[in-house]
C-alpha cells in the first residue's frame, strides 16, 4: 500500500504551493487597519476593494471568513456593476474554495473570473485565473489539463511577470511532472525554481521547492535524502511563520520516517501536523493527515485507532468532493479490514473504492485492489472446494475397487492432458521469445536508422568544423547543425524509451504525452490549438508497437502542420468507435497536391509521408491524407484496437 501514502505526500507537498500563511504582527496590523477602514467606508468601489483585501489576508488563517467577506463584496457590487471588481472577486473566491477542498465550486468561480479578465484584456488577471485553474485541476488529479494551464501561465509570466511568479510557475509545473512520475523533469523544474527563489530571497517559494524535491526523492525510495530537504523546508517555514506550510512539511517528514520504519518519530510529526491543520480549519490537510495516521496505525497494529482516523478522513473527503483522496482512504480502510479478517467489510469498501474512478489512478493500485478482492473470493472458494474434495475422497474409498479401471483411464487422460499442456506451454514460450526478439530487432532498427545516422552526421560535421581552412561562418553553420542533430537524437531516444516502458500501455498516458507535446509546440509557434480527446479512450490499452507507431504518426502530422504549413489553427481529435481508434490532425495552412507529393515520396524521398504510411502499414491501420492547396490539410488514421 506504499503508493497510497506517497500520493498523499505529493498532494500535501504541492498544497504548500497553494496555501501560504504568514500570521505575523504586520499581517495582524493590516487586518486591523482594513477593519477600521470598512467601518467608515461608503457603499462604493472603495469598500469592495477593502473587503477583497481583507478576505485575502484571511485566506490561510480562515478561508471561511474569506469566502463570507467576498460574497458580501459581490452582493454590494451587483448594484455598482464594477466589472474589474467582479473579476477579482470571482478569481479569489475560486482560490478560497480550492483551499477548502471544494474543487468543483472552485472551478466554477475561476472560469467565471477568467471570462471577465478576457473581456477586460488584462494579462495579469488572466495569469492569476490560469494559475488557479491549473492548481484546481491538479488537485482533482487531471494532470494533463493542469499542465496545459500552467504552460499558459508560464508564457504570460515570462512576458509581464516577476521572478517570484516565474519561480512559482516552474515549481507548479514540476509538481505536475512529479504526479505523472516523470521524476527527472520534475527535479529539473524544481531546481530551476529553487535557483530563482534563492537568488531573489523568496522564502515561500524556496520552502515549496525544497519540500517538493523531498517528495521526489521519497517517491524514488530515497527517504533519507528526502528528510534532508523536508527539514530544510520546515526550517524556512518556522523562521518565517508560514503556518500551513509548516503543517505540510511536518506531514511529509512523518511520511519519510514511516518508510524508514521509524514509527515513533513518524507518529510525532503526523500529530504535530494534525494539530496545525485543525487550528487553521483546513479540511483537506486534516483529511490527508488522518489518512496518513490511519496508515501508520495499521502498520503498528493499532487497528481501532486506524479505523477511527480513516473514517474521519473519509467523512471529510466525502463532503469536499476530493474523489482521488477519498478513493485512497476507502482502499486503505479495505486493507485494514482485510488485515483484521473482516472480509465482508473489506469487500464493501473495496467496491466503494472501485466506483470512485480517477483518471490518474495507477496500475499498481488497481492490481493491489483486485488482489484483495480475489483473495477474499479465493478463500471462500477454497473452503468450498476443500469440503467437496473431502466428501469425494470418502466416497472414493468405498468405491475404490469398482472405480479402479476407471481411475486407470483417468490417470491416462490426465497424463495426456499434461502432455498437451506441456506442448502448449512450450509453444507459448517460443512465441514469447520470438516476440521479445522482434521487439529487440525493432529497437535496434530504430537505433541504427535514426540514432546511428544522426551520430554519423554529427561525427562528419565535427571533423569538418575542426579543419583550419573552414571559414568561421561555415563553421558556425556546422556547429548549429550538430546542435540540432543532437537535440533531434535526444528526442528520438526519449520516444524509444517511452514506447518500451510498459507503464505507458494505458492510453490515458498516451493522451497525456500527446497533449503535452502539441501544447508546447503550438504555444511556441503562436498557433491556436483545438483538441478533443474522447473520454472512452482512457479505458483502453495498446501494446508497444501500436502505441509507438500511433504516437509517431500523430507527432509527424502535428509537426508538419505547425512547422511547414503556415497554419494559424490546428485541430486534433482522438475518438473510439466500434473497436476502432480514430486520429485526425487538421490545419488551415497552405495545403498541397496529394498526388504530386506522393510521387515525390517515391521519386525524391519525402520522408515525412513515407514514414507515416510505413508506420500505419506496420500496425495494419488505414492512413489517409486530404489536402487542397490554400485550404489546409487533414491527416487521418484508423486503427483497430
Amino acid at each position: 500500500m506504499k503508493n497510497v501514502l506517497l500520493s498523499r505526500v505529493l498532494f500535501c507537498t504541492t498544497l504548500a504551493s497553494l496555501m501560504v500563511c504568514n500570521v505575523s504582527m504586520a499581517q495582524r496590523n493590516r487586518i486591523d487597519s482594513l477593519q477600521t477602514l470598512l467601518i467608515r467606508d461608503k457603499e462604493d468601489t472603495i469598500k469592495i476593494i477593502h473587503l477583497n483585501l481583507l478576505a485575502w489576508e484571511y485566506k490561510s488563517i480562515n478561508p471561511d471568513t474569506s469566502i463570507s467577506l467576498s460574497l458580501n463584496a459581490l452582493s454590494l457590487n451587483k448594484n455598482i456593476k464594477w466589472k474589474r471588481g467582479f473579476a477579482k472577486l470571482y478569481t479569489n473566491l475560486g482560490n478560497y474554495k480550492m483551499l477548502k477542498g471544494e474543487l468543483n465550486a472552485a472551478l466554477e468561480y475561476e472560469f467565471t473570473g477568467l471570462s471577465l479578465w478576457e473581456e477586460l484584456k488584462d494579462n495579469k488577471g488572466k495569469n492569476r485565473a490560469f494559475e488557479n485553474i491549473a492548481r484546481t485541476y491538479f488537485s482533482l488529479g487531471d494532470y494533463s489539463r493542469a499542465l496545459e494551464y500552467f504552460i499558459k501561465t508560464q508564457k504570460i509570466v515570462e512576458k509581464v511577470g516577476t521572478q517570484n511568479e516565474l519561480a512559482s510557475c516552474l515549481c507548479n509545473i514540476g509538481s505536475v511532472y512529479l504526479s505523472s512520475k516523470d521524476y527527472q523533469r520534475s527535479l529539473d523544474y524544481y531546481f530551476k525554481a529553487l535557483k530563482i527563489a534563492e537568488g531573489s530571497r523568496y522564502v515561500e517559494v524556496q520552502a515549496n521547492c525544497l519540500g517538493n524535491i523531498g517528495a521526489v526523492y521519497s517517491e524514488m525510495g530515497n527517504n533519507a535524502k528526502a528528510l534532508d530537504y523536508h527539514f530544510r523546508a520546515l526550517k524556512i517555514t518556522e523562521e518565517n511563520r508560514i503556518i500551513s506550510a509548516q503543517a505540510d512539511n511536518l506531514c511529509n517528514i512523518g511520511n519519510a520516517y514511516y518508510y524508514l520504519n521509524k514509527y515513533t518519530e513518524s507518529e510525532t510529526y503526523f500529530l504535530k501536523a494534525l494539530k496545525i491543520y485543525e487550528a487553521l480549519g483546513l479540511d483537506v490537510g486534516i483529511a490527508n493527515d488522518l489518512a496518513n495516521i490511519g496508515k501508520l496505525y495499521v502498520a503498528t497494529g493499532k487497528f481501532s485507532k486506524a479505523e477511527a482516523a480513516l473514517k474521519k478522513a473519509i467523512a471529510i473527503e466525502n463532503s469536499s468532493g476530493a474523489l482521488k483522496e477519498l478513493r485512497e482512504a476507502e482502499e486503505m480502510l479495505s486493507v485494514l479490514y482485510d488485515t483484521t479478517g473482516r472480509y465482508k467489510l473489506a469487500l464493501i469498501h473495496f467496491k466503494k473504492a472501485s466506483i470512485l474512478k480517477d483518471s490518474l489512478f495507477s496500475a499498481e493500485r488497481t492490481k493491489e485492489l483486485t488482489r484483495q478482492a480475489m483473495n477474499y473470493e479465493f478463500d471462500k472458494k477454497e473452503s468450498l472446494t476443500k469440503a467437496e474434495q473431502q466428501k469425494k475422497e470418502a466416497l472414493a474409498l468405498k468405491e475404490f475397487q469398482k472405480e479402479k479401471l476407471l481411475n486407470y483411464f483417468s490417470f491416462g487422460g490426465i497424463g495426456l492432458i499434461l502432455l498437451l499442456f506441456f506442448f502448449i506451454y512450450r509453444n507459448y514460450r517460443v512465441r514469447q521469445e520470438l516476440r521479445l526478439l522482434d521487439i529487440r530487432n525493432r529497437i535496434a532498427r530504430d537505433l541504427h536508422d535514426d540514432i546511428g545516422s544522426t551520430l554519423n552526421s554529427i561525427s562528419i560535421y565535427s571533423e569538418i568544423a575542426k579543419l583550419k581552412n573552414t571559414e568561421e561562418s561555415q563553421r558556425n553553420k556546422f556547429l548549429e547543425t550538430i546542435g540540432n542533430s543532437s537535440r533531434y537524437m535526444i528526442e528520438q531516444m526519449n520516444d524509444i524509451v517511452w514506447a518500451v516502458n510498459p507503464v505507458n500501455d494505458k492510453f490515458e498516458n498516451i493522451l497525456f504525452r500527446m497533449r503535452s507535446y502539441v501544447s508546447e509546440l503550438t504555444e511556441g509557434a503562436n498557433v491556436t490549438l483545438s483538441m478533443h480527446m474522447d473520454e472512452k479512450c482512457k479505458s483502453i490499452s495498446l501494446n508497444m508497437n501500436k502505441r509507438k507507431n500511433f504516437y509517431l504518426v500523430f507527432k509527424e502530422a502535428v509537426n508538419n502542420a505547425v512547422k511547414y504549413s503556415e497554419a494559424s489553427e490546428v485541430n486534433v481529435s482522438v475518438n473510439l468507435n466500434d473497436n476502432f481508434l480514430y486520429l485526425k490532425v487538421a490545419d488551415n495552412g497552405l495545403g498541397f497536391e496529394v498526388e504530386r507529393e506522393l510521387e515525390n515520396v517515391d521519386n525524391q524521398g519525402g520522408n515525412g509521408l513515407k514514414n507515416m504510411k510505413a508506420r500505419a502499414e506496420e500496425i495494419k491501420a488505414v492512413f489517409n491524407i486530404l489536402s487542397v492547396p490554400g485550404k489546409g490539410t487533414s491527416v487521418e488514421l484508423k486503427m483497430k484496437i
